[in-house]
């Protein structure tokens, strides 16, 4: 084998362990940003097992695993790089100077120093991390340790393949000088590599970086992406199991903060109770507009009232989404709150109680008519039988105005946030309990209990089965107070 032919085989053999060394180090990476598996021959050499000190999943979990180390020093610095992406960007680095350059001729060596600087700085970086794993850590990656043996070899070749003249060209340099009788002319092998193919493969070197450094943001994205699905499905079941779990939902209603929710009495309410004393109140910020409202006041009227025989007191309280007459809110969420909070409140100046609830349920059950612009005056006035005037008039007075501007205020000062808001003896309802019956089935059991009387069975809630139904008739002109809740 002549000598040419041997710096073509060490040229591969160098090549070829860049390219190893960049395939690992790949296989790390992934692991180190997902944490699962690769391929068997990887998974083969990378135990997981807790017990093994030829652990590669404790040693990529470590705060070593990055750089700068993720240390008490370290923790303000900003995305630290994973050591595995590093190394991967190093390794191909190294690959693509050896295939495209390898050796080069000896009057063109210095460009030998880019991979000779580039391999001493990945030493110096093997032999740090080698110490911590071994000095610092209680476990150590096998596959790391075999790229730093790949990274010493690589660093052999090159010495190896240091572009001095070879005693073979020598001669032959010594020979064709003796025939021509002319000076030594220079080393036979052709200038390599041209100037255009070393600046072409540094540029190379720099896109393949480049390039790595591209997959590594997107691969986190992805990680990223996995891991809120994996919290989201997650979550999602937490929900499920716990708005499905009366017993949880009511224990977490139970241990809140007692509010202070006391009544002034011009409250508006809908209750089917007989006995202003056996009132329950609930009080519910809402806004005409917002669907999870319209039904909320479904589930409270026909579902949950039938678990107290009637004696609910739903105290209705505005919070339209509209900053035109909410500066609790940005912007118009619900540009017709504002209004349907004003038609039912000239409806209770005009018509009392009974007018309020019944403007009340034609707001929520005509929702999109309310959102198009199809409800006017006109209608609300048809509705209650009144002339249009007489609404109009209502309209104008500035009771409507303070009564929307106060609930505002008491929403403020409960820090209520949006809608439905829901309120029980004195204790804000979670947002999973609002609809769930079960929860409302305990609290039931507390009002009973708290009226020393015994629960009649046609309120239980039985598994399977429905809540008994309200009452058919509501006293919604009720002139008593509801009690304080």
């Amino acid at each position: 084998m002549n000598m040419t032919s041997k710096w073509v085989a060490l040229q591969v053999f160098a090549a070829s362990l860049a390219l190893m060394a960049t395939a690992i180090s790949y296989q790390l990476l992934a692991k180190h940003l997902s944490g699962s598996t690769g391929p068997a021959w990887f998974d083969a050499g990378c135990s997981d097992e807790p017990e093994s000190r030829a652990n590669c999943a404790a040693v990529l979990a470590s705060p070593y695993s990055y750089f700068p180390a993720r240390t008490d020093e370290n923790k303000d610095i900003k995305n630290p790089l994973p050591v595995a992406f590093l190394g991967m960007v190093y390794y191909s680095m190294l690959a693509t100077w050896l295939i495209f350059v390898g050796r080069p001729s000896p009057q063109r060596w210095k460009y030998h120093l880019v991979p000779v600087v580039l391999v001493a700085t990945g030493l110096m970086a093997s032999a740090y991390y080698m110490y911590i794993m071994f000095a610092q850590l209680d476990q150590w990656c096998p596959w790391c340790l075999v790229t730093h043996v790949l990274n010493a070899l690589i660093a052999l070749s090159l010495f190896l393949m240091w572009p001095s003249q070879s005693a073979e060209e020598k001669t032959r340099t010594q020979e064709s000088s003796k025939k021509s009788k002319k000076p030594a002319d220079p080393p036979v092998r052709a200038a390599h590599p041209s100037t255009r193919l070393g600046w072409t493969c540094i540029f190379l070197m720099a896109a393949v970086a480049f390039g790595e450094n591209m997959f590594l943001q997107a691969a986190k994205g992805y990680s990223r992406a996995e891991q809120l699905a994996h919290e989201r499905d997650y979550y999602r079941t937490e929900i499920l199991r716990i708005k499905g779990d009366g017993a949880t939902l009511y224990d977490r209603w139970r241990t809140s903060e007692k509010l202070d929710m006391t009544m002034d009495g011009t409250e508006t309410f809908r209750t089917y109770a007989r006995k202003s004393e056996d009132v329950l109140p609930v009080v519910v910020f809402s806004d005409f507009q917002c669907p999870s409202c319209r039904n909320t006041a479904e589930f409270l009227e026909k579902q949950v009232q039938g678990l107290f025989a009637g004696n609910l007191a739903i105290v209705f309280k505005h919070y339209p989404l509209d900053d035109e007459c909410n500066n609790r809110t940005k912007g118009q969420t619900h540009p017709m709150a504002c209004e349907a909070s004003r038609w039912v409140e000239a409806a209770r100046l005009v018509s009392g109680n009974p007018g309020f609830w019944q403007v009340h349920d034609i707001l929520f059950e005509n929702q999109k008519d309310l959102a198009s612009g199809l409800i006017s005056n006109d209608s609300i006035a048809e509705a209650l039988k009144i002339p249009v005037d007489k609404l109009t008039e209502a309209l104008a007075s500035s009771e409507i105005e303070d009564r929307i501007k106060k609930d505002v205020r008491e929403a403020g000062r409960l820090n209520v946030h949006g809608t439905p808001s829901v309120y029980v003896m004195s204790r804000k309802v979670d947002s999973l309990a609002v609809r769930e019956l079960t929860f409302w089935d305990r609290v039931a059991d507390v009002y009973w209990e708290s009226r020393k009387t015994p629960r009649p069975e046609e309120t239980k809630l039985r598994l399977k089965e429905k809540a008994p139904s309200a009452p058919t008739k509501a006293t919604q002109d009720n002139p008593d107070q509801p009690a304080a809740p």
